[in-house]
């Protein structure tokens, strides 16, 4: 639910008691107000549970259980669905514990960029039946891999 990934998302960086709760009402109003998006309208939960798909959809899940900004339970929620409904088809699956200085959050590209770019180019190839050579990944340029689970954070700014 929106409302609770925001409330999630403010007591992560604001560790204040009611804060989240407190603010998240503002946030949503605002952010609709602003770019004319209900945030609501397309989440995952509601897209991922129509019921007028004719084929097994393909599906990866990437996530970090040591993030602070999205809680765990998610995954572990959608992973539950994937699970439990034939409609979908669980050909990824990555749950890697990782971070990158204090933060935890979408950080796969930067903590293993040629990895990532390898897995979202095997399932989007096998997702579209396409030759992953389309991809051009031996094209593009090469980063460094952190090999920890815990990497050096970016440096000053």
């Amino acid at each position: 639910d929106v409302k609770g990934n925001v409330v999630q998302g403010i007591k992560a960086k604001l560790p204040l008691p009611g804060l989240g709760t407190l603010l998240a009402p503002a946030i949503l109003f605002f952010c609709q107000k602003i770019t004319g998006v209900d945030l609501s309208l397309n989440s995952p939960e509601k897209c991922l549970k129509s019921s007028d798909a004719q084929k097994t959809r393909p599906v990866a899940l990437i996530a970090n259980p040591n993030d602070v900004t999205v809680p765990f339970s998610q995954a572990e929620m959608y992973l539950s669905l994937f699970n439990e409904t034939p409609q979908y088809e669980l050909k990824q699956e990555d749950l890697s514990k990782y971070a990158c200085g204090t933060e935890t959050h979408v950080n796969a590209l930067t903590w293993q960029p040629q990895s990532y770019r390898r897995k979202l180019c095997d399932f989007w190839s096998a997702a579209f039946d396409k030759d992953p050579l389309l991809c051009g990944i031996d094209f593009l340029p090469s980063f460094p891999e952190c090999p920890a689970m815990s990497c050096p954070g970016p440096g000053p700014r």
